[in-house]
């Protein structure tokens, strides 16, 4: 095992859990354990596996009890901790980890993170029309100049669906075809990286009713 492989496991078996939580024992400083803690939840929140996800959920959340204020970027354990949430289908509490997130961008502005795009994503996937005006703030006050395709069309699409129900068509019809253009694109702004930051697999239905409002008027 490399040196830092210890806190970059993708599977969660008692043995690495227990070889992880000894050398987390061992390790120096309360500033160090919270971002080996970090680090090794964020590596197994993406699994497949939800007992997985369950395990990287309960890292995120042992930075944040045991080590308060050690973090160097409070707002993406909390963002770790809606990605686990959505996925364990507990979208309230996932709503509920994305408004942490707002608060410590808020507190600490030079760490930015897409918290917006994923708000306004599931209170639309989830139907939850009453959450609709927040989702309209947050998105304008943290979208920036977003660079890649994906950012793009995550913004303009959950602004296209929101202008819709606040009934501006007209602003949604032009949204819904900035995302479509965004979602076109075979080729990232980067020289060197092309495929970075592209649109992949969006949602069929998200497109069908974006296509809708693009093509309506």
């Amino acid at each position: 095992m490399g040196r830092e492989d210890w806190y970059r496991s993708t599977t969660w078996t008692d043995e690495i859990r227990d070889a992880f939580e000894a050398r987390l024992r061992r390790s120096r400083g309360a500033f160090h354990k919270a971002q080996y803690l970090t680090i090794q939840a964020g590596c197994l929140a993406s699994s497949d596996d939800l007992a997985t996800v369950a395990a990287a959920l309960a890292l995120f959340d042992r930075v944040l009890t045991e080590f308060p204020g050690e973090t160097w970027n409070e707002a993406s354990v909390h963002a770790g901790r809606a990605d686990c949430l959505v996925s364990l289908r507990r979208a309230d509490d996932a709503l509920d980890a994305l408004r942490a997130s707002f608060d410590a961008q808020r507190r600490e502005p030079n760490f930015r993170h897409p918290t917006h795009l994923t708000f306004a994503r599931l209170v639309i996937d989830t139907g939850r029309a009453e959450y609709f005006p927040e989702a309209r703030r947050v998105l304008d006050e943290f979208c920036g100049d977003e660079i890649f395709p994906a950012s793009v069309f995550d913004r303009d699409a959950a602004r296209a669906v929101l202008a819709e129900d606040a009934g501006d068509l007209a602003a949604a019809r032009e949204l819904a075809r900035s995302a479509l253009d965004a979602a076109a694109k075979r080729e990232s702004p980067f020289r060197y990286h092309r495929l970075l930051g592209l649109v992949r697999d969006p949602d069929a239905e998200l497109i069908r009713r974006l296509t809708s409002l693009a093509t309506s008027g």
